[in-house]
Parts: C-alpha cells; sequence; structure tokens
C-alpha cells in the first residue's frame, strides 16, 4: 500500500492518524495490519462480484457471505450493520486484519453525508475495545452502489475529525483506494479539507465551560506506523475564524433528556413531574430547539458536553431514530473520555430486539410507560446526580 496523504488529529489522549493510501484491502502488507475493515454490500446479498472487495476476498479464500451466518453482532434492523466473529488465526496471518464491519444501507441515499453518519454510528459500536485502534475502509457505497467517492471521502473526512476529536479510541483510519485514478481524486479532497480547516474553528471534546475558548488542533505530521518516511514540517491547522454559537452559549445542565419524539407524551409526564418536585434541577430535553442541519450533531454535543447526566428513554422508537442514536454516542464517548458514570437509563417501553449496547448501562424499569414507575424513577435520578 502507498501512503498518498494523512492528517494526524490531536484528541485527550494523544493522536490519532486519517490517512489515505492506494492499495487493496483484501491485500493488506504485515506492516499495515488493522483491526476491522469496513465495507459495503446490498442487504443480505455477499455475491462475490469481480471488482468489488467482496469478490477480491472471496478469490483469496475469505467468503463474506460464510462470515455473515455466524455473527458477532447484528444491528442491520437498526444501524444497516453487521460486525463479524473474529477471523481464524490463519485468515488473519493471510489477511492482517481481524474483523469485518459490513454496512448494509437499505437504499440508496440522496446525501453522501446520510452514508458516513450510518457508518459512524456503526463503528461507534465496536471500537471501545482496546483490541480495536485500527481501522481501514474504503470509499463504501461508492462502487456497485453508485455513491460518489469525492462525496464520501469529504464526508467521512468530516465525521472522523468530529469523532476523533469527541473522543472515539482509535488510532487511525485508513481510507484505502485501489483505483489510481480515484486515489488521486481523493487525495485532492484531503488537501482541500486540510486547507479548509484553516478557517474553521470547532470547540472539540469539552468538560467545562472555559474550555469552549480552546481551539482544536489538526496537526499535518507523519503517521507513526510509516517510519521510512522522513518527517515534514508541521503545521497547526487552528488559525481563527467565526465560531458558531452555540445554541444556549452560557449554561450548564445536570440532565440532558435523550428521547424519541413519538414517545413526547410519556416524557413530557416525567419532565413535568420532575420539574415539580425539583424544580432547581436544570434539564435540557428539547432538541428541537436546534436546527437540523450539519452543525446540528456539534450543538447536541456542546449540550451534552455541559451536562452532568444524559438520561435515556429507551423504546423501539428510540432504537429505530438516527438522531436518537447520535445522543446516545456523544454521552458514550465522553462517558469513556471522562472515565464518570454519565449515561442512565429508563427503560420506556418495552422492545424485543433492544440491542445489547443499551442492556449495558443500569436502567430503570419504567415499561409500558407507567406513569406511577415514572414518578418513583424521579427520585433514583436525583440520586445518581451525585454519583
Amino acid at each position: 500500500m502507498r501512503l498518498l496523504n494523512y492528517i494526524q488529529v490531536k484528541t485527550d489522549k494523544g493522536f490519532a492518524d486519517i490517512e489515505l493510501y492506494q492499495g487493496d484491502l483484501s491485500a493488506i502488507p504485515k506492516e499495515f495490519e488493522v483491526d476491522i475493515v469496513i465495507l459495503s454490500a446490498y442487504p443480505n446479498d455477499y455475491t462475490p462480484t469481480t471488482g468489488t472487495l467482496i469478490g477480491a476476498l472471496h478469490q483469496k479464500g475469505l467468503s463474506v457471505e460464510e462470515l455473515s451466518k455466524d455473527k458477532e453482532m447484528d444491528l442491520r434492523r437498526s444501524l444497516s450493520c453487521w460486525f463479524s466473529k473474529e477471523l481464524t488465526p490463519a485468515q488473519r496471518d493471510k489477511f492482517h486484519f481481524q474483523h469485518i464491519l459490513c454496512f448494509e444501507p437499505e437504499k440508496r441515499k440522496d446525501e453522501a453525508a446520510e452514508y458516513v453518519a450510518d457508518i459512524f454510528r456503526c463503528l461507534n459500536n465496536f471500537v471501545f475495545d482496546d483490541e480495536h485502534n485500527h481501522v481501514a475502509m474504503t470509499t463504501v457505497a461508492a462502487g456497485n452502489q453508485s455513491a460518489s467517492a469525492k462525496k464520501i471521502a469529504e464526508a467521512i473526512l468530516e465525521a472522523a475529525v468530529f469523532w476523533l476529536q469527541r473522543g472515539l479510541p482509535l488510532r487511525s483510519i485508513k481510507l484505502v483506494e485501489i483505483d489510481e485514478e480515484k486515489a488521486k481524486e481523493l487525495n485532492n479532497v484531503f488537501e482541500k479539507f486540510k486547507q479548509e480547516q484553516l478557517w474553521t474553528v470547532d470547540t472539540g471534546p469539552i468538560d467545562s465551560i472555559d474550555s469552549l475558548v480552546e481551539e482544536p488542533e489538526i496537526v499535518r505530521e507523519p503517521p507513526r506506523a510509516i517510519e521510512t518516511m522522513a518527517p515534514p514540517r508541521v503545521e497547526k491547522i487552528s488559525q481563527p475564524g467565526p465560531a458558531i454559537a452555540p445554541p444556549i452559549a452560557n449554561d450548564q445542565f445536570d440532565i440532558f433528556i435523550s428521547y424519541a419524539h413519538k414517545n413526547k407524551e410519556h416524557v413530557q409526564y416525567f419532565i413535568e413531574s420532575f420539574k415539580t418536585k425539583h424544580p432547581s434541577v436544570r434539564l435540557f430535553y428539547d432538541t428541537e430547539t436546534i436546527p437540523k442541519g450539519g452543525q446540528w450533531l456539534k450543538e447536541i454535543a456542546r449540550c451534552i458536553d455541559r451536562s452532568n447526566k444524559v438520561l435515556v428513554f429507551l423504546s423501539r422508537e428510540f432504537d429505530e431514530s438516527p438522531a436518537c442514536w447520535d445522543e446516545f454516542q456523544c454521552a458514550k464517548v465522553r462517558q469513556n473520555r471522562t472515565g464518570k458514570n454519565v449515561i442512565m437509563n429508563i427503560y420506556l417501553h418495552h422492545h424485543p430486539e433492544l440491542p445489547t449496547i443499551f442492556e449495558i448501562f443500569n436502567w430503570i424499569d419504567c415499561r409500558e410507560g407507567d406513569r406511577l414507575k415514572l414518578e418513583k424513577a424521579i427520585d433514583e435520578v436525583i440520586g445518581s446526580l451525585d454519583k
């Protein structure tokens, strides 16, 4: 594999690399070994078509279809992805990765950012294991699924910087393109992105209001895995530009309430009861006041970082909402970054296919929107604020 470009992102634990290579993910050299390879497929279709990564892996003896028959985790219903079990020792020695994360969008989407948002929602479920530090991907959905590789790459860079700065515990994300001409086009995307960052301000991960004035650093520096390259001059991409003000600039909250708006009636009852009993407790719950668009997730992240706890109302509707998943994962990376117990769940409505990731956090059983249980839950939530 040939390194074409790189961006090094400063995180709270050091640096993480976003790298662009021309190469073949079905033939990763030992020195570029990764933990997870991300690929895409049509739903339930793992036909080893010539010219696709699935086809190339199949020709070399690794069947994605066989891996799909015994998955480690299946999140296709909610996040359009599944995670394979670890490859056998012989397979790992040959292919130099451990797992496949297969992304299966149900339909073609108009916006590249929609594909990428789904990819990172998937990825955020599997990289909190200490053994999953390095990820490689193609411009997923840009092959037979006909999404624009250029737009996918632009969206990947934007999303990768956002999540890495917030605390996604990855050391490297490798974007790999086998075609030389397409690789040149993606190299231009990297260069354009780095130039645009000269005029971009973002708050990055924050844990106090004082840190809002700090700027993130995106550093052009060689990835540490590439030891044969002479190190170029380091440039910090952190020149100030017009900052986007958060919706509530100087407030901090005791509790950020995350819920599906289809469950608003029960959640509103909980909120009103809570405010009656504890009027001094500061709640943030009306995310509809934040305009949708490219800045929505950043604003949500800022509000979550200003909150002592994130109270999640679990239900099928929550699981089926991309916005709810984003809120949950912002809270999860903050909990991982700070080591504090940030997330608390209220199980609002029974969901027979509730993803395991929600169940690992403490939850209060208030099924099926039982008002008496919701009122009793208030005391437990109040008690958690000091923990």
